[in-house]
């Protein structure tokens, strides 16, 4: 008999109360667990996967690998905090007394986590998020909502009762929801990740908000830079053009475009702008056959009316089906209201100058993902200073990023853990907080206080007028000099 998302909460509130998830030794017997599972099950788990057709099988293994390599890397993570140790300190307390401390800085499990994966990610959004939850601490209820295939949720149903703890995890679907929670957990799009107060009536609240996959940032962007190209007419110039093109392609075309980590638009070099777009029509057609094309188009269908929208306004279609490429113009492209990563859609535009592709991703909110194509390493410097991603890969765009759509979601670590410092201090406990000899201090400590500081100019910016009159000085100066080296090469001229 199913369980009610009343007592699912209840068992796993009081599961987490009890302190059992607490324990490094059990974080890591989870992880183990979690690692067996999926090393011991694995056709079970690709099989289960592909019931619904929409998914790959070379995406399905991909995303347990990524799985396996969280496990590792948590485990990694759960040893180094099981040796953190206080660090011995003396604090300068207001500039009245130095005291000693020893500081120790560590971080707490939140307790229930609500899990809600996405379709396209069955696994990473699954088992990968339950990994994390239970690195951290905590304990954990699985929602799998009606997107997702009914077939995700029987297969884990099974298997993870045989490899980590029964009481640490709950897997509800819409049937089991009360009303006072089906309003609050269907409202949470997919994936997210949230803590949960769960009341002794069973009700819910959030304990900050959810974890939400691209919520913090802007859309993914490509630029390729016209170092990545070798010299027209060589023969390495096709391939180059060619790798570049494939690997953005694929980003969009991979989990079903699903990923917020895939660009959406891309900025290429006047001189390689021709070289890229071939290739990325070429590519479209290749790739797209090997990956479904049949479901991947209808889903571009989806889209047909962003598009023509995009069209109408001057834009030129590259390929429809079942990735559209748009040539836009490069003052409206990062304006286009185009949901990142969620249709299958990409906007190209050719820039005169890397200065002027700056200029547009500048203008756009913090990118989740920049990809950048160039084999100067100086520019690399120069641009990657001026262009601000959650982050920022070169010549690549690797499948580890795409494969999981909250790995690179800034609010996640929040979610999981709250940070707290243990500080043990020496004396004095107390200290009078008023009266005129304790204002007389405060005031000798204000008036004494001192900062190092640089020789690095006044810090203050000048006002126009005043860069004006520097500019017309070094003007001045420029033209002095000018003449009086002619007129010195004139002298010379005649005295010989």
């Amino acid at each position: 008999m199913e369980q009610s998302s009343a007592q699912t909460f209840l068992q796993l509130d009081a599961t987490f109360v009890s302190g059992a998830s607490r324990p490094f030794n059990w974080r890591r017997k989870q992880l183990q667990g979690m690692h067996d599972l999926i090393q011991q099950h694995t056709n079970d788990l690709v099989a289960a996967a592909l019931k619904d057709n929409r998914l790959v099988r070379s995406e399905v293994l991909l995303e347990l690998g990524s799985v396996l390599q969280s496990v590792k890397t948590e485990l990694a993570n759960i040893v180094k905090a099981s040796k953190v140790s206080a660090k011995s300190a003396t604090a300068d307390v207001l500039g009245l007394f130095k005291q000693k401390q020893r500081v120790k800085d560590t971080k707490n499990p939140a307790g229930v986590i609500l899990i809600t994966p996405h379709w396209a990610f069955p696994f990473v959004t699954t088992l990968g998020t339950l990994v994390s939850a239970y690195a951290a601490g905590n304990v954990a209820a699985l929602y799998i909502p009606p997107s997702t295939a009914s077939a995700i949720a029987d297969i884990l149903s099974v298997l993870l009762p045989k490899y980590v703890d029964q009481l640490s995890f709950g897997i509800l679907s819409a049937s089991q929801l009360l009303k006072s929670h089906l309003h609050i957990i269907e409202a949470l799009p997919s994936p997210s990740v949230s803590a949960l107060k769960v009341g002794k009536d069973s009700s819910l609240s959030f304990d900050i908000p959810p974890a939400i996959a691209g919520a913090l940032h802007g859309p993914s962007t490509v630029y390729v830079h016209q170092s990545s190209l070798s010299k027209p007419g060589s023969s390495a110039r096709r391939n180059e053009a060619r790798d570049i093109a494939t690997a953005i392609v694929q980003s969009k075309l991979a989990f079903n475009g699903e990923s917020p980590m895939a660009p959406w638009i891309a900025y290429f070099d006047d001189e390689v702008y021709d070289d890229i777009a071939t290739e990325l029509v070429k590519a479209v057609s290749f790739i797209g056959n090997g990956l479904q094309s049949a479901t991947r188009a209808k889903e571009a269908e989806s889209a047909k009316t962003l598009v023509d929208a995009v069209l109408k306004d001057g834009a030129n279609a590259l390929t429809s089906g079942p990735l559209y490429i748009v040539e836009d113009d490069v003052t409206k492209i990062s304006k286009r209201n185009i949901p990142p990563g969620r249709v299958p859609f990409l906007l190209i535009s050719r820039v005169q100058s890397p200065d002027t592709a700056i200029d547009r991703m500048q203008a756009m909110p913090r990118l989740s993902a920049f990809y950048l194509f160039t084999r100067s390493n100086k520019f690399r410097a120069y641009i990657t200073e001026n262009v601000y991603s959650a982050v920022t890969v070169t010549n690549s765009i690797p499948p580890s990023l795409l494969v999981n759509p909250l790995s690179h979601t800034t609010a996640i670590e929040p979610v999981l853990s709250r940070d707290q410092a243990i500080v043990s201090a020496s004396a004095p406990a107390a200290m009078p907080m008023s009266g005129s000899d304790m204002e007389a201090k405060l005031l000798q400590a204000i008036k004494t206080a001192q900062i190092k500081r640089l020789d690095e100019g006044p810090g203050t910016r000048m006002d126009f007028f005043e860069q004006v009159k520097l500019v017309y000085r070094g003007v001045q100066f420029v033209t002095l000099v000018g003449f009086g080296l002619s007129a010195w090469g004139i002298y010379r001229k005649f005295s010989r």
